[in-house]
């Protein structure tokens, strides 16, 4: 039995759903206002506790509509929301049309007066809804009952097609609708698909649109991001971009295997580029150009360590043209307050180089900073390095002769390793040009800066609130050392008695030692922590077991000629047990390397062919072994620490003593 709500009831209920969000009354006409501003000045009055006859008098509205009037403002709307005062507007449907009347197939013949036919048929066949709702937002429901593969988008027609069987399999009548219409209700289930995928927006895009518009899905809800990154250098934006052009590698003439007189050149692997962007000002803080295959961990780690170290490299000029604005270069070079400040949140995408122990524990262990990976695939998480990576594309890679363009038949040139090859477009001057465009964005006016340059914004940010932006800085004893990651391992030290072998260890087919080592005769056959630098195996860090460190340790024989990592040392070494190549005692190992693969490169291009993998691994690692003089060469020097010196005795030394720094236990043992 259906009880009546007093008033008090009714009040307390309608003021448990207020505030209401107030309806814009500009576009009703004078007849349609003077009907809103009744029914709402009779609502605020039943609020009030005037009589009902004294709110018909006022607003000529009766008790019955009134409350009839206050439930439809109660109803929820699509929204989630009570409709409130969109219920009073005139002609505003709270409810969804249904059609009561019975379908005539005779009268309806010409496709008039069909309006709400299928929430008909949806009231004779409860099960005809949900169906239609699995096939248009792809459910397994649908797909099981029809035994099909699901489609990857399914088009209206083959939804309309499937209607259509769905009755035919339930003997539904051939003499009324949809069978009666002329086109068999194609435009109703094409509207009905239509408006279904516009309710379920989100599962919508997921099915149809592309990659892009699926990663805009979180954009614009309105929802207020849960980490926000506003103040200086609260955060900044790491990510990398492919050179969307062609280059060359050109064979030296000196090369043993070259036959020809002109330049002979061989087409690279694309080549890629990482930047940092600091998010409030939109400055690029720093840059690597990266050469090789893809980018790596080691990268990522080289990049943080020219960013946040003490000086930057500056590439070396090979166009003479190319000159730099007024005032452009890099905030730390430029602003002494920022030199080595360390932000609060690092942003990354998902790429495996960005999720690798070095870059996700050792490199924010060092750092002191939050990695923010966020979800796969949403590059609208990252937006400052998004935009100019596509400012950077539209300056720089499609004015290249050998550009490729965006993609397949979108501004590309009909062949660009051909005109890679004609041009001599080499990767050399590819630093210069990315280093010189880079700053001069420093300095470039933009719009949403109002109008101020990047590096002008950096320095009204920190001359805000009375100067008291603080930068954190890392402690004095790690700052040299900022951004080198350590590989720790265990090795066990070695020696031989009979060859006259002092202590040394073995890494990767190479022995390392050093003065301190070579006189610790107590850690023979011992095990020692090391800590490799696998972007310099020139030198290690060695430590004792117990903490006390041993100095650092120098490879042994050719292999400290030239800087090299250590995924090149193992290449070398898994060459040299198969024997495909080999070199003699004091020969650098790694010229031999160069040598190989300059002459398999060679090899292919006089057989008419590309070998871009080992043109690439040529390009990365004369690339790597310029570099080694600003930024490895330094680590390389080991400083030897002096031997340790026997404390003054209290007794008297005696002729047949021997102190203990002057002990050699290798010569001792030869004379006994």
């Amino acid at each position: 039995m259906k009880t009546r709500r007093s008033r008090a009831e009714i009040v307390e209920l309608v003021q448990s759903t207020m505030p209401w969000e107030d309806v814009g009354v500009d576009m009703l006409s004078q007849k349609e206002l003077t009907v809103f501003r009744h029914r709402k000045d009779a609502l605020t009055r039943y609020m009030e506790g005037q009589s009902l006859a004294v709110i018909k008098q006022h607003t000529k509205i009766g008790g019955n509509y009134l409350i009839k009037m206050i439930n439809r403002c109660l109803k929820p709307a699509p929204d989630g929301q009570p409709f409130g005062y969109r219920a009073m507007l005139p002609n505003e449907a709270t409810t969804e049309y249904t059609r009561t009347k019975p379908l005539n197939s005779e009268v309806h013949l010409n496709g008039a007066g069909l309006a709400g036919a299928l929430g008909s048929l949806f009231k004779v066949y409860p099960d005809l809804k949900p169906f239609l709702d699995a096939l248009i937002l792809k459910k397994s429901k649908a797909n099981k009952e029809l035994k099909t593969v699901p489609e990857f988008a399914i088009r209206r027609k083959d939804v309309h097609r499937l209607f259509i069987k769905y009755l035919e399999e339930r003997n539904h009548s051939k003499v009324t609708w949809p069978f009666t219409s002329k086109d068999f209700a194609l435009r109703t289930i094409s509207g009905y698909v239509k408006k279904t995928r516009a309710q379920n927006f989100e599962r919508s895009v997921e099915i149809i649109g592309n990659r892009a518009a699926v990663a805009h899905i979180p954009v614009g809800t309105g929802e207020s991001p849960l980490i926000k990154l506003r103040g200086l250098w609260d955060g900044i934006e790491i990510d990398s971009h492919t050179y969307d052009a062609v280059f060359v590698l050109s064979i030296p003439n000196d090369v043993e295997v070259s036959h020809a007189n002109l330049r002979a050149v061989i087409e690279l692997k694309r080549l890629h580029v990482l930047a940092a962007v600091e998010i409030s000002s939109t400055a690029v803080l720093w840059y690597r150009v990266i050469y090789g295959d893809d980018v790596t961990a080691e990268d990522v780690v080289a990049l943080i360590r020219e960013m946040f170290g003490a000086e930057r490299p500056v590439p070396m000029p090979v166009i003479n043209d190319l000159i730099l604005k007024s005032g452009a270069g890099f905030p730390a070079d430029l602003i002494p307050g920022l030199k080595q400040a360390l932000p609060s949140v690092i942003r990354f995408d998902n790429a495996l180089a960005n999720l690798s122990v070095k870059v996700s524990s050792s490199l924010r262990k060092q750092l002191g900073c939050m990695m923010d990976y966020g979800r796969a695939a949403h590059f609208e998480r990252r937006p400052n390095i998004e935009n100019l990576f596509g400012r950077f594309t539209e300056d720089l890679c499609k004015r290249f002769p050998s550009t490729t363009g965006a993609g397949p038949n979108k501004g590309g040139a009909d062949n660009p390793g051909k005109e890679a090859r004609i041009h001599y477009m080499e990767s050399t001057a590819l630093d210069q040009l990315t280093y010189t465009w880079f700053a001069n964005h420093n300095v470039e006016p933009s719009k949403g800066l109002y109008y101020q340059t990047p590096l002008q914004a950096l320095e009204q940010l920190i001359k805000s609130n009375n100067d008291h932006f603080i930068p954190r800085c890392p402690p004095l004893d790690t700052q040299k050392a900022l951004g080198t990651v350590h590989v720790p391992e265990f090795r066990v030290v070695c020696a031989d008695l009979n060859a006259g072998l002092r202590p040394y260890i073995n890494l990767d087919g190479a022995r390392y030692s050093s003065r301190r080592l070579k006189n610790a005769t107590d850690l023979i056959g011992k095990k020692i922590l090391i800590h490799v630098n696998e972007s310099d195996m020139r030198v290690v860090q060695a430590f004792r077991v117990t903490g006390e460190a041993l100095g650092p340790l120098k490879v042994q024989g050719a292999w400290d000629q030239r800087a090299h990592t250590r995924k090149v040392r193992r290449k070398i070494n898994s060459l040299k047990r198969l024997k495909i190549i080999s070199y003699l005692s004091g020969e650098c190992p790694v010229d031999v390397y160069l040598r190989y693969l300059y002459a398999k490169a060679e090899k292919m291009r006089l057989d008419g062919k590309q070998d871009r993998s080992s043109a690439s691994k040529i390009d990365l690692l004369q690339h790597e072994m310029s570099r080694s003089l600003p930024e490895i060469d330094q680590q390389s020097d080991v400083l030897e620490l002096p031997a340790p010196v026997a404390p003054e005795e209290d007794i008297p030394r005696r002729a047949w003593t021997i102190a203990t720094n002057e002990t050699d236990l290798l010569e001792l043992l030869k004379k006994l």
